[in-house]
């Protein structure tokens, strides 16, 4: 996962998830962590394909 901060003070979670039960998981640290989730955004692959490559 990348850690992110956008313009409007919101941190950003970037990184493949492989299943639903991985997904379950993150979205349960977070809710124990105290942190607000706002929006969870599907991200085709070749996005987060061409980012990796460009680092």
């Amino acid at each position: 996962m990348q850690i992110a901060l956008d313009a409007n003070g919101n941190t950003l979670l970037v990184g493949t998830i492989v299943d639903q039960a991985a997904l379950y998981g993150l979205i349960k640290k977070i809710r124990d962590l105290g942190m607000q989730l706002i929006s969870i955004m599907p991200v085709p692959p070749t996005t987060l394909e061409s980012d990796s490559t460009e680092q």
